[in-house]
């Protein structure tokens, strides 16, 4: 029997979305059977909680609000699954990606690891900013919360999960994961929104991720950033979205 897959979805605000989320991530998966779906709520305003198709695991807390990590952390801890898989609201799964990820693990000395990355959208600016994002995610493993990060459990167990970062958490949660074992590039897509882009303009968004991304690599603070994004996400419901 095939080891069972957590799919952890933390969500806020996401009745548009979450319903085909989920749908698409069973339809497409190889074996569905042997997958189970957590959604953790950080308090939703709309009808999210609602839409969450019948036969997928709910944890809701309000607390969460603003702490993505937490809400991620706390999918963790109610998974079953020997495999975690960590999905955005706005992300769709390419076909197979179970089965994908079952044969890159079984790979000696992998833990983990993340998909390709296109929006579901094309432009040109987009399709260069999906081009400069491969670049950069090929440089360096420290994959984004858009790519559908994944890993084995026990080693997301083993370095205490998601750290206290309000953003950028699933990169700095990858720079963590490295240090087990190797993470890994699967070539097939996930589509992702570029609702960020066209809901705030896309030189100010491309501008503010690009400045908190180097100072990820510089290694200086990006607390701040983090706060006065979920602040401005907590108070337009229909924006919230990953924070990386």
């Amino acid at each position: 029997m095939e080891p069972l897959i957590s799919i952890i979805i933390p969500v806020l605000n996401e009745e548009q979305r979450i319903a085909s989320t989920i749908t698409h991530a069973l339809d497409v998966a190889f074996s569905p059977g042997n997958i189970e779906i957590i959604v953790v709520d950080a308090g939703s305003a709309d009808r999210t909680v609602l839409s969450i198709p019948a036969g997928c695991r709910l944890f809701q807390d309000a607390a969460l609000a603003g702490r993505k990590y937490a809400s991620l952390n706390l999918g963790i801890k109610q998974s079953n699954g020997n495999i975690l898989v960590f999905l955005d609201a706005d992300t769709l799964l390419p076909d197979n990606f179970d089965k994908e990820i079952m044969e890159l693990l079984r790979t000696p000395g992998v833990v983990g690891g993340a998909f390709e990355l296109e929006f579901s959208k094309s432009s040109l600016r987009l399709n260069l900013l999906q081009v400069l994002n491969q670049v950069r995610y090929r440089f360096h493993k420290e994959y984004f919360g858009d790519q559908a990060v994944f890993c084995r459990r026990k080693a997301a167990v083993e370095i205490g999960g998601f750290p206290i970062e309000p953003i950028m958490e699933s990169a700095y949660f990858c720079r963590k994961l490295a240090k087990t074992g190797t993470l890994k590039l699967i070539r097939a897509s996930v589509k992702t929104s570029a609702r960020r882009f066209e809901e705030n303009g896309f030189w100010k968004v491309f501008l503010f991720d690009l400045k908190v991304w180097l100072r990820f690599r510089l290694g200086l603070p990006t607390g701040k950033y983090g706060y006065t994004y979920w602040r401005v996400n907590q108070t337009n419901p229909d924006r919230v979205v990953s924070s990386g």
